[in-house]
């Protein structure tokens, strides 16, 4: 186990490198468009600055908004999914070395719950979901769907409420811009990853307990 998570822990650790560079791009790019618009706009008038802005807004949007928030989300997306990966691996590691007749797969529900029920209720494992990194990874899957089914934009579903109390109780992390978009700050990425981290080391801790996986878990060999 103590192998299993040194490999999952490299990966958060590339994760984490490619967000710190990735996000020093964003900021050298915006810094290079706000100085291509002060030079552009040198010794012209309040009127044709005005004109010379709202023909490059998109420039602007793109480098301010629209180029961050395509980073993060998709970055995001990739942490999500090395969870929801590494998860499942545990799920068919379990049933290899206890000799499960049960796959995971035959259980109802989808993603990290699917995961979780696998583990719990079949490996016996005591898994960690009354922890306050589950918690967050909680929230954590409603953002998801609304960044992937709804491409960030808000509604009147449980997802989208579950998002909107987040950046509430999380300003620093999220927030809703115009036409209710949710918007990643640059901290998001970096807390997903720290989240992650965190609950795959309690995960493992558990499964190393003496007792966990016990051989009287459903769907066990005997």
């Amino acid at each position: 186990m103590l192998f299993s998570f040194i490999f999952i822990d490299q990966e958060l650790n590339e994760l984490e490198d490619y967000c710190r560079v990735m996000e020093r791009a964003v900021v050298r790019y915006r810094g290079e468009t706000e100085e291509w618009f002060k030079s552009q706009t040198a010794g012209m008038d309040d009127v044709a600055k005005s004109d010379f802005f709202t023909f490059h807004e998109d420039d602007w949007l793109a480098a301010e908004g629209t180029f961050p928030q395509i980073l993060r989300s998709s970055l995001f997306v990739a942490c999500y999914s090395t969870l929801e990966v590494k998860l499942e691996e545990l799920c068919q590691g379990c049933k290899r070395r206890m000799e499960l007749r049960l796959p995971s797969s035959d259980l109802k529900g989808q993603g990290v719950y699917r995961s979780r029920a696998y583990l719990k209720k079949v490996a016996g494992v005591a898994f960690p979901d009354e922890s306050p990194t589950w918690n967050a990874i909680s929230s954590l899957t409603n953002i998801r769907n609304v960044v992937v089914h709804m491409r960030g934009k808000l509604a009147e579903n449980d997802a989208s409420r579950a998002a909107r109390n987040f950046a509430e109780t999380h300003p620093d992390l999220t927030s809703v811009g115009d036409r209710d978009q949710l918007m990643l700050s640059d901290k998001f990425c970096p807390f997903v990853i720290e989240t992650l981290r965190q609950f795959l080391k309690e995960l493992v801790k558990a499964m190393a307990k003496p007792g966990d996986m016990r051989s009287g878990a459903l769907g066990t060999r005997h």
